[in-house]
């Protein structure tokens, strides 16, 4: 769930940002440490997407993060978490072939 205090959506996409740089992305059929973020990456959470940096980050503006009950679930206070689990979704080509690229739900 996405943390969000200040209640605005730049403090969510820092946030967002914050939990895939620190739980990576695993890319589909390679080996651990053998594929790296660039320019040729184009990532995608909860229908935003943007490209990547050549030195491989990224910003996700606008991560939409619906608060709509508490821990207690529907008819409890709103508690500023995010009430949806989202994830990162990577695409990129290169030398001919896809290269797919995901994160854990955060």
């Amino acid at each position: 769930m996405i943390s969000n205090p200040l209640k605005t959506r730049s403090s969510v996409s820092r946030v967002a940002l914050a939990v895939v740089m620190a739980v990576g992305l695993s890319c589909g059929g390679a080996t651990a440490g053998a594929q790296q973020l660039d320019q040729t990456w184009t990532l995608t959470i909860n229908g935003q997407t943007v490209q990547a940096s050549p030195d491989g980050s990224f910003l996700i503006p606008n991560i939409s993060a619906p608060d709509q009950f508490g821990p207690n679930g529907p008819g409890t206070r709103p508690d500023f978490v995010s009430d949806d689990y989202v994830r990162v979704i990577g695409h990129s080509m290169a030398g001919g072939r896809n290269r797919y690229a995901f994160s854990d739900f955060f």
